[in-house]
């Protein structure tokens, strides 16, 4: 945690001068009671680490540092934390003195304070960075002080055998294109030994080695992994740091660490990450992780995993299968030209082998779908809609059964609406308004919904929860309803000989009318009925009816439900201020969201902020109105009229303002060669007015051309118009759903192209001479 330096008196300098040098050494905090025997010097306590073969506490800082202070004052200074910390040999250093620039770099610390565990070589073996309180300072000297217990080194001493495969993908890996170095590490090996048990359960041992091209690289990789819990079990073996001649330490996976995962949105799923802290991995070395899975299936019986070949830099892969005779297991290639090998064992189980090997990256190729670009193998069994159908349905048994309080709510619900669409509107007011969205994934309810009752008495559940309740509310009203899973990675083109519980991860609602068709989506939130998310619509999706299943293309995306309309006019005055007008619409689901946003500000406090915001640049708020959040109708609107002192930037001879919100695309984005099919997906249109009126004399100095653009992909114009002392700017921009051919390039990178040269976004005017 890292702060500004702070600013001496002189007289504060001047009397530093006049104290012992031992003083002068930093102690941060030391008005704290702690008397700790810190060493200043890195050398010196190399070599008394060496002679009493103890560890070394290093605490790196700065005399600034203000968080350094407080663990001085509060953490150190516990008698406790003393205790652990007498195990160790402690040496503090300021990292802005010159004597200590070397250790600094060469321990990479960026931030203050940072604690290091270090053996008598001065190698690192732990590490935390920032504050740490009294009971996470106990933890922490606990921790390492029992990985150097009867081992002064802290780790165990390693040297892989001469027949060991690391030692010929390194030769194989040296000849890696620059290309593929670019990413800072190549995975030399990617190997999986997998045995399944007839009824889908299967136990694997996994090594994934990695190769250090550059250690300055973003995102290089760590012994880290997240698993679903509720299935996986996940254990490190091993982790080893070696270097090219397979020499190196094993680092202590007693001290790996496991936690709960939370969403950035706060919701939690029954999802764990198991971690390991490691020493930073140098240019050449070699991370070497081994690790076992233990996995339950989802479906009794059920298999699916795909092995990839292509996406990465991937020297040696070997993949090893072993299962029963007769566990229908089957396998699919998918650009991976290299075959499986099977083998019948004594034991007349199955063994399938794949061994592959990538030394190029994969092309990215812009606007794709990544199933294109995907290479590799997939195993599964063979399942069927109806499989999947009946499966769900014995799930959901005895759970839609609606309490006697939701059926007297909804008959008044009934009473109150006539018309089909309008009675499905209401319900989907209820549970969108009525039942909070939480994500629930814990153990069978990763895939089974809660009870309605349940979901309803707590007032919160996640997209099959709700889902349920709508289609039990539906039915009870009358209508034909029934579950539909979906999921992105079943969309655009599904595979229906790989059909599988993975590809799904989300749950809408199906209902029938003597009129139409509508799709319910309970946990997009609310909105007009029928309405289809963006990244489902138009994509396949599986229709649950009892113990049968079927295959349905959901309705397009509908860009005309999300409209929003910005108009601003700038008054420009001679001297180069002005009055400025923004009117904003926003009509259909960009309203409904804009309403949920500030239901708990309200129009005043925005006004305040408002105001607040254009007085600190010397402006005033004149006007400014806004929709409730409680009035009615899917209509947003904003009123802000302000005067500012200076619009724009200023010029020798007038101002510079920029004009235009529409997006930007490089045409260089679309290569000379392409391998893949571009697919575009609508987005919501993007429509401004921009209209501005200057002061007499004044114009604008090279008004650009107007552009129009109508290709299948692509909607836009921009068009100017100069009349008298007036500007006017309109602008539109959307893409629309298309799949063109990879032969098209050229036609998109001349449309892209095209729009590009004409985005001028910044516009001069002049004005009049005083």
């Amino acid at each position: 945690m890292r702060e500004m330096p702070r600013i001496f008196p002189a007289s504060v300098l001047f009397l530093s001068l006049l104290l012992p040098l031992a003083a002068q050494i930093p102690q941060p905090g030391s008005e704290g009671r702690a008397k700790l025997p810190w060493l200043s010097s890195y050398t010196e306590a190399l070599k008394r680490a060496e002679r009493d073969k103890k560890p070394i506490l290093l605490d790196v800082t700065t005399d600034w540092c203000s968080w350094s202070k407080k663990m001085e004052r509060e953490t150190f200074a516990d008698k406790e934390v003393q205790k652990e910390m007498s195990d160790f040999l402690l040496v503090r250093l300021n990292a802005e003195e010159e004597a200590n620039e070397s250790v600094v770099k060469e321990f990479k610390v960026s931030s203050y304070p940072t604690l290091l565990v270090l053996n008598y070589k001065g190698e690192v073996v732990g590490q935390a960075e920032g504050f740490l309180d009294v009971k996470d300072m106990k933890v922490f000297c606990q921790k390492y002080k029992s990985v150097f217990k009867g081992n002064p080194l802290g780790y165990k001493e390693v040297q892989l055998p001469p027949e060991d495969p690391l030692f010929a993908a390194l030769e194989k890996a040296r000849k890696l294109s620059d290309k593929a170095r670019e990413q800072g590490y190549a995975q030399v090996l990617d190997y999986y030994e997998c045995k399944i048990q007839a009824d889908g359960r299967d136990r694997a041992l996994i090594r994934s080695t990695y190769w250090v091209l550059d250690d300055e690289a973003f995102g290089l990789p760590e012994p880290e992994r997240v698993y679903d819990s509720a299935r996986f079990k996940i254990t490190l073996k091993s982790v080893r740091i070696l270097n090219e001649r397979g020499q190196g330490r094993e680092v202590d996976t007693r001290l790996a660490k496991i936690e709960n995962v939370y969403s950035e949105e706060s919701i939690y799923w029954d999802v764990k990450r198991i971690s390991l802290d490691i020493p930073a991995v140098k240019k050449g070395q070699i991370l070497d992780i081994i690790e076992e899975w233990e996995r339950q299936p989802i479906m009794p019986g059920e298999y699916f995993m795909r092995w990839n070949t292509g996406l990465k830099v991937l020297v040696d892969s070997d993949i090893i299968l072993t299962f029963p005779k007769n566990f229908p297991l089957k396998y699919k290639a998918q650009r991976c030209p290299t075959p499986v090998e099977e083998k019948i064992l004594p034991d007349g189980w199955v063994q399938w082998r794949l061994k592959t090997s990538n030394l190029e990256p994969a092309e990215v190729e812009p606007y794709i779908s990544p199933l294109d670009l995907w290479e590799g193998v997939i195993f599964h069994t063979r399942l069927t809609p109806d499989d999947l159908a009946k499966w769900y349905t014995g799930l959901c048994k005895g759970r839609d059964q609606l309490p006697p309080e939701a059926k007297t709510r909804l008959r008044e619900i009934l009473a109150k609406h006539q018309g089909a669409e309008e009675r499905l509107q209401a319900i989907m007011d209820w549970v969108t308004k009525d039942i909070r969205y939480v994500s629930l994934a814990f153990k069978d309810s990763t895939h089974q919904p809660h009870p309605v009752k349940d979901t309803l008495g707590r007032k919160y559940g996640d997209c099959k929860d709700q889902s349920l309740l709508v289609m039990a509310l539906c039915r009870e009203a009358g209508f034909q309803a029934h579950l539909v899973l979906l999921g992105q990675e079943f969309g655009e083109e599904p595979d229906p000989e790989t059909l599988a519980v993975e590809k799904f991860d989300h749950c809408i609602v199906q209902v029938k009318t003597k009129e139409k068709i509508y799709y319910l989506d309970p946990a997009a939130g609310p909105r007009k009925v029928g309405q289809i998310v963006k990244q489902y619509a138009s994509h396949p999706a599986l229709v649950i009816e009892g113990n049968k299943g079927s295959i349905v293309t959901l309705p397009p995306y509908d860009t005309q439900a999300n409209k929003e309309h910005t108009h601003a006019i700038f008054e420009i005055t001679p001297e180069g201020g002005g009055v400025i007008i923004e009117k904003m619409r926003r009509e259909g689901e960009a309203a409904r969201r804009s309403k949920e946003e500030i239901k708990d500000t309200g129009v005043d406090k925005v006004r305040r902020v408002l105001e607040e915001r254009f007085k600190s640049a010397g402006g005033k708020v004149l006007e400014f109105t806004m929709t409730k959040p409680t009035d009615e109708g899917d209509v947003f609107e904003s009123y802000l009229k302000v005067r500012l002192p200076r619009v724009g930037m200023k010029l020798a001879d007038g101002l510079m303002l920029q004009l235009g919100t529409t997006p930007a695309i490089n045409p260089e984005i679309i290569g000379e060669e392409r391998q893949y099919p571009f697919r575009f997906h609508a987005t919501d249109p993007l429509r401004r007015t921009f209209e501005i009126i200057l002061p007499e004399g004044a114009k604008l100095a090279d008004p650009p051309e107007s552009i129009e653009i109508n290709e299948p992909f692509l909607k836009a114009f921009r068009k100017f118009k100069v009349e008298d002392n007036k500007i006017t700017l309109e602008e539109h921009f959307e893409f629309l759903t298309a799949r063109l051919p990879a032969s098209d390039k050229d036609k998109v990178r001349e449309t892209f192209r095209r729009w590009h040269e004409n985005r001028t976004m910044a516009h001069r005017i002049s004005l009049p001479k005083k």
